[in-house]
């Protein structure tokens, strides 16, 4: 616990007001190019505070859907989607700050409140998570007692807002999930035929809370479980990573592309933040706080990254 503690406590002195620029020490051992913008899982007072995020950093001239590839995993894919597809930056938020709370709130009377602490207790940890125990954590998933994905999805896009994605974005968007069965992660495109809104809830398909979502005869749990995902980033100059709840591994995963030779500029909730998003994430009636405290910290941010986002 001591040791957890550490961890976030390090990852929370990287705020706005410390935005993490740092240079590699050595020369990288690729040309790198273009910008990537790593979107990453944190429920729906994630999902809110993204929103705000980035458009706060809109709001100050930061473009940042013109992102050579956006990386969306579980909240963060939803955000991503979505701007990718060309929902603007304020309509994202007034959909946040109107949500239907509701809707969260009535799936969760399906949901065994101590089994999905205790699966959460399996990827929440100290430690980047080994594919064998992403396959317990999945293993798990699957073993829920929950209603059918038939029944979850309608309440999904419903509460995500993303029914109307009927086709992928022509703006590069990769989506990461975590297949249930053997704990391996996948990453999602346009170019793997996979209906997008399927990816998406996949991605957020919340261990013992939502059940895995069926692609291609495989069933996939949270990309969260893999971690922030931050390495999918790689081979790119520049990484924004907006980080609702940094995972196990966020630090390692910033580091190595440190030394990769790329700048990481990182953003993540500081202390007002985590007040107004509470601490149950899957909390919708939280959204509004959230999305404004993203907004925020997004204006905040903006002076800073105006350096070193722009080609």
């Amino acid at each position: 616990m001591v040791k957890r503690f550490r961890i976030y406590a390090a990852l929370a002195a990287w705020t706005i007001a410390a935005l993490c620029f740092a240079p590699s020490g050595a020369p990288a051992q690729t040309v790198l190019h273009g910008r990537a913008l790593a979107l990453t899982g944190g429920g729906a007072t994630g999902t809110a505070w993204e929103t705000g995020v980035l458009l706060g950093l809109q709001r100050s001239g930061i473009d940042v859907n013109a992102a050579d590839v956006v990386i969306g995993t579980s909240a963060g894919s939803i955000v991503g989607a979505e701007m990718r597809s060309g929902t603007s930056l304020d309509d994202l938020y007034r959909a946040q700050v109107t949500a239907d709370a509701s809707v969260l709130a009535t799936w969760s009377k399906n949901v065994d409140p101590a089994y999905m602490q205790a699966t959460r207790a399996l990827y929440v940890t100290d430690h980047a998570l080994s594919q064998a125990e992403r396959a317990a954590v999945g293993a798990r998933a699957l073993a829920a007692k929950l209603p059918s994905e038939a029944e979850w999805l309608p309440n999904f896009y419903r509460a995500s807002g993303i029914a109307v994605l009927d086709a992928w974005p022509a703006k590069p968007l990769s989506i990461v999930a975590v297949d249930a069965a053997d704990g391996s992660v996948a990453v999602f495109n346009k170019t793997q035929n996979v209906p997008i809104k399927l990816a998406i809830a996949a991605s957020a398909a919340v261990p013992a809370f939502t059940p895995p979502i069926t692609i291609n005869g495989h069933r996939y749990t949270d990309g969260g479980v893999a971690g922030a995902n931050l390495l999918v980033a790689r081979g790119f100059a520049t990484v924004l990573a907006v980080v609702p709840n940094p995972a196990s591994g966020t630090t390692a995963d910033i580091a190595a592309l440190q030394a990769a030779g790329a700048r990481v500029i990182f953003i993540t909730p500081d202390a007002d933040t985590k007040a107004a998003m509470g601490p149950n994430s899957l909390d919708a009636s939280r959204k509004p706080a959230s999305a404004d405290a993203g907004i925020r910290q997004g204006l905040a941010a903006a002076a800073q990254l105006k350096s070193v986002w722009f080609p």
